[in-house]
């Protein structure tokens, strides 16, 4: 029944049911326009919000570095400090208000300079013996003539490859010493131990002869040869890291910088086989050991 009225109504000839079936088209392409404007909006909503992945943060950090990228492009003499070459630092052209109260970490509770033991001591040779102390040369004779057991069997005779002594390696340092202050590093060895023509020195061959001393300079180790390549998989510094750490640990028992400090740094000229030689183009010695300085205004060089 329903279709056959269906029909009926559709085929009517009455102009009121025309009317009707105008407004009703109308109204459905008005919301058909209007769903479909719906949907193209939802999908431009979902577009925005996928392509949007970064949160609040990210876009607290974008801000900062604009900021900083800011500070940076203001020139200097309109801005109150100076930009450091590593684009970061910030150097202020004026001193800070003095009548702030200092800050508890920033205030000096000791007095640079030697103390412990280091006030006491009278002479060089004893300020030197606090830093290159008893365990740093027990350290360096035991690993010394582990090496020297090593290598013995290619001498003829056992006098010639004979084990050292802390006695005697404290003698031998003190040789290097002496040997480097008398600018004569460089010198063949040979005419330091030559009295024939008096271009020797004196307390060279009186402390022991020149073949001892080029043994000694061959096989002087400050580590363990044995476990040494066990020891480099985790630390480069292993051939030398026990005597360095002893000597280091000295410097801050016996000594105490003062308020003003700076780091800096130093190639040190070297060509031998090492894990960590560097090499830098723009300096004199363009191969060699990279190595960093604490540096005082009023003391020496730690």
């Amino acid at each position: 029944m329903s279709e056959q009225k269906k029909r009926k109504v559709e085929t009517s000839n009455d102009p009121n049911v025309w009317l009707k079936w105008y407004h009703e088209l109308s109204d459905e392409s008005d919301l058909s326009e209007i769903s479909k404007d719906e949907d193209e909006s939802d999908k431009e909503e979902e577009n925005i919000l996928t392509e949007s992945e970064h949160n609040t943060e990210s876009e607290q950090e974008v801000a900062e570095s604009e900021e900083v990228e800011s500070d940076e492009d203001v020139p200097l003499d309109s801005s109150s400090f100076y930009i450091g070459k590593d684009k970061i630092t910030k150097w202020r052209k004026a001193n800070l208000p003095r009548n702030v109260k200092t800050r508890s970490h920033n205030i000096i509770i000791y007095l640079p300079g030697p103390k412990g033991k280091a006030r006491e001591v009278k002479t060089e040779v004893a300020d030197l013996e606090l830093f290159l102390d008893d365990n740093i040369l027990k350290t360096i004779t035991a690993c010394t003539n582990i090496y020297i057991e090593k290598t013995r069997q290619e001498f003829t005779r056992d006098r010639d490859a004979r084990s050292t002594d802390e006695i005697e390696i404290r003698a031998f340092i003190g040789l290097l010493f002496l040997i480097g202050t008398m600018r004569c590093s460089r010198k063949n060895i040979h005419l330091l131990w030559d009295n024939s023509k008096g271009n020797d020195i004196e307390s060279c061959y009186l402390t022991m002869s020149e073949q001892r001393f080029r043994f000694l300079l061959r096989c002087l180790r400050f580590d363990n040869i044995n476990d040494r390549n066990m020891r480099k998989e985790l630390d480069k510094m292993a051939a030398i890291r026990e005597v360095f750490e002893i000597f280091t640990n000295n410097f801050e028992k016996y000594f105490s910088p003062s308020e003003y400090l700076t780091i800096d740094e130093q190639l040190l000229a070297f060509r031998g086989r090492a894990g960590f030689r560097q090499y830098i183009p723009n300096k004199p010695s363009k191969y060699g050991i990279k190595t960093f300085f604490w540096l005082m205004l009023k003391q020496l060089i730690l």
